[in-house]
């Protein structure tokens, strides 16, 4: 993948690419797509702590957001969110 970069400590260049890194590293940036990956249980408990890091996460996207979870996911993501996304309106 072209333009691919492992971001360490604040580097980031903010050039056309994916940047990859921890959720410690992007508190008051925004991107135009965010991908986190293992937000299931084991990685984002119900604790105070998991719940303030998946908070910084999650808005941190300003176009679109995507979570990916290979085991069952985090009991802090909503229910209605936790079956691919599929939510039922008026519901």
């Amino acid at each position: 993948m072209p333009a691919l970069r492992r971001v360490r400590r604040d580097e980031f260049n903010f050039q056309p690419g994916v940047d990859v890194t921890d959720i410690t590293q992007v508190k008051g940036l925004e991107f135009d797509y965010v991908v986190m990956v293992d937000v299931n249980a084991s990685s984002y408990p119900d604790q105070h702590w998991a719940r303030h890091l998946l908070h910084i996460g999650v808005t941190r996207a300003a176009h679109q957001l995507w979570l990916v979870s290979t085991s069952e996911p985090s009991v802090l993501i909503p229910t209605a969110l936790r079956d691919g996304g599929r939510m039922t309106l008026g519901a």
